[in-house]
Parts: structure tokens; sequence; C-alpha cells
């Protein structure tokens, strides 16, 4: 899966999580609170997740495209925390 550098592949995903995330809360909820944007986050984590296994059972070998590999677990935390907080950083507060 990373071909050049494990830190600049996470960091170009983070980028897009992070893109995805605010094209999501400006474009089909705007008006989403901050707990609406942290279930998406973590919904959108435990999609992946299952994901992941769903593609590692049926496939035969491990897949780990959108949570990266265990091997680097720091940069796999990274991207984890990217997925839930992503959406939380575009909601507008109301007061």
């Amino acid at each position: 899966m990373y071909a050049t550098s494990p830190v600049i592949c996470v960091a170009i995903e983070v980028v897009a999580i992070v893109a995805v995330a605010g094209m999501y809360v400006r474009l089909v909820m705007p008006e989403s609170t901050l707990d609406h944007a942290l279930l998406v986050g973590t919904t959108s984590v435990l999609l992946g997740i299952a994901t992941e296994i769903a593609m590692t059972a049926n496939a035969g070998r491990q897949w780990t495209a959108l949570i990266g590999p265990p091997a680097n677990g720091g940069l796999r935390c990274v991207i984890l925390i990217a997925w839930i907080i992503a959406p939380a950083l575009f909601v507008r507060s109301r007061e």
C-alpha cells in the first residue's frame, strides 16, 4: 500500500478524509451539530473497520486500505482520529 514514504501517504489520506468530511458537512448537513458530526465520524470508522474485515475475509489476504496497516500503529492512530474528528472541524457553533 505504501510504495513511498508512509508518512506522506498518511498525510495525503488525512487530507482526503478532511476534504470529504468538509464537503459532507457543508453540502449535505450544513445545520449539523457537533454531536451529529462526531457520530458521523465514529460511524465512518466503524464502517471502515467492518469493510476491512469483510475484504480480508473475502480476499484471503490482509486488506488495510482504509485505516492503514497494523505495522504502523502510530500512523494508523492518526488515520483513525482523522476519521472521527474530521466532520467536527467544519461544524459552525450556534449561540
